[in-house]
Order: C-alpha cells, then structure tokens, then sequence
C-alpha cells in the first residue's frame, strides 16, 4: 500500500439542495474508500456554514491524529483555514474566484490569504485555474480535477426513481407538452428568470412549451417572485426535489438546461449528459464552456434570443424527424454527451487523484501528478 492510514480534516459547505454538497459527499466517498493502492481515509466532515465551525476545526487541527485539511469554497472553507498552522488543499468552488471583484474588500483578502497559504489549489477546469492565477499569482500549487459523475449509480438512482413512480398515483395532467427543465438553487448566481421573458413570449404561439424549475429554495424573495407568475404561465417552480424524481423528471423533457451568471463546473449538468436521456443547453460562461462544446455533447447560447433558436429547432426535430437542421442530431449530441462524461469525468480517476492529493498533503509536498 502506497501510503499509511491517516484521519484528513474536511470543511464544506454542506447546505442540502447545493452542487457543493453533492460534491463533497461524492470526494468524501472516494476517499473513505480503498482505491488504487491507497488506503482509506477517516474524515472529519465540518460543515463550513455551522457557527461552530471554528471551533469544531480548532479541535481538530489540535488532535495530532488529523494530519491535514481539504477545504471546497475558497471563502467559505478558506475564512476558516487561512492562518492556521496545519498543511490544506483547497479546492475552488467557483463563485469563490469567479465572482471575486463583487466580493467586499474583506472577503477578497480572505480569498487571495487561502490561496496564498494553500499547499494545493484544486480547479475543476482551465477557467478555473486561470481565474484563481489572476486574483493570487503565487500560488504554492494548482492542479485540476475536473467534477465526475458516477455514471452506474446514477442509473441505479435513475430506475429506482422509475419504480417509485410507478407505485405513486399519477399526477395531474399538464397541459406543457414541451418542458424545458432547469435544475438550480433558487439564489441571485443562478439567475432562474434569465429565459422567463423569453418563455412567456413563445408561450404566445405555442402554448405546449414550459420552463420547469427545480431546486432548493435558498433565496425566500426570488422564490416569491415565482409566484407572480400567472396561473397558466410557462414558468413553473416545482421546489426541491429527491434525486430520484429529478432522474425521472429529465428522463421526460426535452432539455436540461443551465442559465447561471457563474459557473465552476455544474454537477447537474454532467449527470444530466450522463444520463443520456436528453440534450443539455447551456448559457455560454467559462463553467459551462469547459464541459459543453457547442454542437458537439450538447448545445451553448449566448443569450435568450440565440435560446430560443436552439429550442425552436429541438422541438421541431421531435416533431419532424427528417427536419434539415444547422444543429446536430440529438441522438449524436446525447452519445458524445456521456462519451465526453465517461472518459474526462470518471470516478476512478477522480477518487486517484484525491487520494494522490491527501497523500502529498501528508508527506508535505506541494506537487501532486494528476492523470
């Protein structure tokens, strides 16, 4: 075995209903786990957002046993982390660096001191990478991991949601036809209303199509704002839902879509491509760019009018099947959309490098080789 039992410190913020949360579970999995040669490690899970967080940290950066911490978010995990005499890796969330200008002066230095400190800076992507280079050019160590899917379980997850369905008594009928499905938080970055005016307008000529949103209702004023919407509106706020049920929601819909202002690297959007049920269509910012090529595993507009060529087409092809089309066929954009997951986004090699990452950690370098 490649390296001795150790116990690594983890803060995230852990807020249900947040791709922050899914990927800390999914790391905190691989690393529990023994993979590759290496063995497991003990987590501390610290939820970055509790009031205790510091002194839960402090514990533990005081318990010999803990030899280091991986913190994600480089604001919410770093504020805890900077000036603490034990060796961390952070790992960018996205908004931490990507929305760095907008962030108060006090927030911006505990994000430039966190990357400054960090023995390892972990991207998702290039973007990533480049935005963290910008705020803090002296960084120890960068390297990039990209997000990954586990695409088996997730099919697992996928028909035990079909078989709940089954069971449960059918809903009422809807009259959209053509549903447009959103997966996001309900909070300003993920800027939900961004295709309303667009939806309301097409509703006009065909009735059929509908914007639908899912996620947790982190901001209480945008989440009534969904409800200004008149009855019979395109656009429908259906509230946070399991993973099963939103399995099976994309399993239904036309597209699954990402509208955010920032992006680091969507979790939603990768399992929706794993999925293989459905195109993804995107907003065109670094998060999304760095996974979706447009026409290619799926389709980017850069604004709502370029949306609604997209969507006009996806629908048509359902429609007529021999429609000539400038866009790809959905058929090839959904198979090279998982070809794309399965070779960048695998599991394996995700949980390698972690387990790569705890282990230069451990032995106090600041170099770790990524596959």
């Amino acid at each position: 075995m490649r390296q001795c039992f150790c116990t690594v410190g983890f803060i995230a913020p852990t807020v249900v209903g947040t791709g922050n949360l899914t990927t800390c579970e999914r790391i905190v999995r691989a690393l529990e786990k023994k993979h590759d040669g290496f063995h497991r490690k003990k987590i501390v899970l610290i939820n970055a957002m509790d009031p205790q967080a510091r002194c839960k940290m402090q514990k533990c950066a005081n318990d010999r046993k803990v030899r280091c911490f991986i913190g994600l978010h480089a604001f919410k995990a770093g504020r805890l982390l900077v000036d603490q005499n034990i060796p961390y890796a952070i790992i960018l969330g996205g908004t931490d660096v990507n929305q760095y200008s907008s962030l108060s002066p006090s927030k911006r230095a505990i994000v430039k001191k966190c990357l400054k400190q960090a023995r390892i800076v972990v991207a998702f992507s290039k973007s990533l990478k480049r935005a963290a280079l910008d705020i803090c050019p002296d960084i120890q160590s960068i390297s990039i991991i990209p997000q990954a899917v586990n695409v088996k379980r997730l099919r697992e997850v996928a028909i035990k949601g079909m078989a709940q369905t089954s069971k449960e008594k059918p809903e009422k009928k809807s009259r959209a036809k053509f549903v447009f499905l959103l997966p996001a938080s309900i909070r300003s970055v993920k800027d939900p209303f961004y295709l309303a005016p667009a939806f309301i307008e097409w509703a006009k000529s065909e009735p059929r199509v509908c914007l639908r949103v899912y996620g947790a209702p982190l901001d209480k004023t945008m989440v009534k704002k969904f409800g200004e919407f008149l009855p019979g509106s395109p656009i429908e706020y259906r509230g946070l839902i399991s993973k099963e049920q939103l399995l099976v929601e994309i399993g239904k819909c036309v597209a699954v879509l990402n509208t955010s202002r920032s992006e680091g690297m969507s979790g939603a959007i990768l399992e929706a491509m794993a999925l293989a049920s459905c195109p993804v269509v995107v907003r065109e910012i670094p998060g999304n760019t760095d996974i979706v090529c447009h026409n290619v595993n799926g389709y980017v507009f850069k604004d709502p009018e370029s949306f609604l060529m997209i969507a006009k087409e996806l629908i048509i092809r359902e429609r007529f099947q021999k429609h000539h089309s400038k866009l790809a066929k959905r058929e090839e954009v959904i198979k090279s959309a998982l070809d794309s997951v399965q070779t960048v986004h695998s599991v394996d090699l995700e949980a390698t490098n972690y387990h790569r990452l705890v282990l230069g950690l451990h032995n106090n370098c600041t170099e770790i080789k990524c596959l």
